[in-house]
């Protein structure tokens, strides 16, 4: 899922889940840190033909987790599985 990670931001590329007849009309994007209980909506762009998400304002001092849900017409489905971000740093490639 992590595809770029640097100081402040991560990239995050996800795979369109089955729609079930119904196309996807948004994703919702949400994040939580090592010391939250609780999802909340990330901050960033998304770029919704390519799959990616580039997530904004992370802080070096923090480990997060990213998950990612899909809306349609039947309304939102299961959230992937979380995908844990190594603690934002020097720009770095990853590819998982």
């Amino acid at each position: 899922m992590l595809s770029r990670i640097s100081a402040h931001d991560a990239l995050l590329v996800f795979i369109a889940p089955d729609d079930g007849g119904s196309p996807i009309m948004r994703y919702i994007v949400e994040m939580k840190t090592s010391d939250d209980t609780q999802w909340k909506p990330a901050r960033g762009h998304l770029y919704f033909r390519k799959l990616q998400y580039l997530a904004t304002g992370l802080q070096t001092s923090e480990q997060y987790e990213f998950r990612v849900t899909a809306v349609n017409l039947a309304g939102a489905g299961e959230p992937s599985p979380p995908a844990t971000l190594p603690r934002c740093g020097n720009t770095s490639l990853i590819h998982t």
